[in-house]
């Protein structure tokens, strides 16, 4: 049996890992000169910036273990350029939303969202199986329900 991935970002390069795996004949095929996807480094304002701390980032910890990917834990682990100036994201949450409350006074309520909103996704990636609609609906309630004891993390 064969499959075809179409580009060679992470989620495609994982993605074929795990056809293979199964025994499948895999071709994929990426535009770019390059595969890897956003697992580059960028220039922005004299700053080199690597954008493949935002992939290792949201990749479940599960994948990092399984491919030994080594992580490098500083106490910057991004940064942004905003109206000419560079904004450091802090790994500590207090120092992360005093440095971008400043710019962004509403921060703090959108981190919270944020988080929220990767718990519940986190429920249903990387999954052999699409959820039924009743795992959906328990999730939901779910969540729910622990964000009713917390009023302060409500959407």
């Amino acid at each position: 049996m064969k499959a075809l991935v179409i580009g060679a970002g992470h989620n495609g390069l994982i993605a074929s890992y795990y056809l293979r795996k199964l025994g499948l004949d895999v071709t994929v095929l990426e535009a770019s000169h390059r595969i890897g996807g956003m697992t580059e480094s960028a220039v922005e304002a004299k700053a080199v910036i690597s954008r493949a701390s935002y992939v290792l980032g949201i990749m479940p910890e599960s994948l990092r273990r399984e491919f030994e990917i080594p992580i490098i834990e500083s106490e910057i682990f991004q940064t942004i350029e905003y109206d000419g100036e560079l904004i450091p994201f802090y790994r500590e949450p207090r120092r992360r939303r005093e440095v971008l409350g400043k710019y962004f006074p509403k921060f703090s309520e959108f981190e919270d969202k944020l988080f929220k909103m990767k718990e519940i996704m986190s429920w249903f990636t990387f999954t052999s199986s699409p959820p039924s609609r009743e795992k959906i609906l328990e999730v939901a309630e779910r969540a729910y329900q622990k964000w009713l004891r917390t009023p302060q993390l409500i959407f």
